[in-house]
């Protein structure tokens, strides 16, 4: 075989060894991929928004066993008219989940929003056949500190 012709057969060769489904990748070919997308609202108790307060996000998605299957924390800044949105996922997560669990905390305040899903409220909205979106809003009201 040429030299010519040996370099796109090893790069096309290689090219297809990584459309696989690695574990430490959440963006590849050819499996499942779960998105957990959360987003709300941050504002005050008289109902003025709140902009660029930082958001950290927590779900743990639960199996039928009350086994942790996913878990990710994600950090956002809310826009300038209060809006957030986080968005993590995992590739491969083909268990039924159970619940999901949501915990929202904002920046400079002892607020902690906490939500669970049960398994008959989780909404899959399926994107083609290879991705599903768990959609989520949560809407946090910071309380002032006396």
């Amino acid at each position: 075989m040429r030299l010519k012709n040996f370099f796109p057969w090893l790069l096309a060769l290689l090219g297809f060894q990584m459309q696989g489904c690695f574990p430490f990748s959440g963006l590849e070919y050819g499996c499942l991929y779960t998105e957990f997308k959360t987003s709300g609202t941050i504002q005050d108790e008289n109902g003025k928004k709140i902009q660029n307060a930082h958001v950290k996000v927590k779900v743990q998605a639960y199996d039928s066993k009350n086994n942790i299957v996913f878990t990710q924390t994600k950090i956002e800044s809310s826009d300038n008219i209060g809006k957030y949105e986080v968005k993590c996922g995992e590739c491969d997560l083909t268990t039924d989940l159970e619940k999901i669990e949501y915990e929202v905390i904002t920046n400079g305040f002892e607020d902690t929003t906490r939500k669970e899903i049960g398994k008959n409220d989780i909404k899959i909205i399926k994107k083609g056949d290879e991705e599903r979106v768990i959609n989520q809003e949560i809407n946090v009201t910071l309380k002032s500190k006396l």
